[in-house]
């Protein structure tokens, strides 16, 4: 279910925006806002959900992690996954974009590499159990959370 992948993201990346702004008052929104913001812009685009622009747009004022670029890497991603060519020619101009229009460091050119190994996936679905599925939405704001608990001892 699409909306609630999308809830799913945006609860996540609620409570991982708390334990942040704990660890790190200011920082830029997380890796989940991000990809709520991305999945919205996609899901928009796709002429199945107007409002979802709204929280695409609402990624870009939060800031969120990779600004821009972050957002419409999803969109992209999700069109040229049967079009590596197209991604291999795509991904190192909207790089070089991101890298020049923000304050992102020049090593952001070794994301390129991502489409050599995207050109070795075989196609086939990965296993995955429920548990595993609920362990990794968990992991990223529990080890953050663990973590910052720990630095201030």
């Amino acid at each position: 279910s699409r909306e609630k992948y999308l809830l799913r993201l945006l609860v996540f990346g609620g409570l991982m925006e708390i334990v942040l702004q704990m660890v790190e008052p200011g920082a830029s929104a997380n890796i989940f806002l991000t990809l709520a913001s991305g999945f919205a812009l996609l899901w928009c685009m796709e002429g199945k959900q107007p409002l979802c622009l709204a929280i695409a747009i609402l990624g870009l004022i939060l800031k969120v992690d990779y600004g821009w670029y972050g957002i419409v890497m999803i969109p992209v991603m999700y069109y040229c996954k049967d079009r590596l060519w197209i991604l291999s020619g795509l991904l190192p101009v909207l790089t070089h974009a991101y890298i020049k229009t923000s304050w992102c460091a020049d090593t952001q050119y070794y994301s390129v590499v991502a489409v050599l190994i995207l050109m070795l996936y075989n196609g086939k679905k990965g296993y995955s159990s429920k548990f595993m599925k609920w362990f990794f939405y968990a992991y990223y704001p529990v080890h953050v959370a663990i973590l910052a608990s720990i630095s201030m001892f």
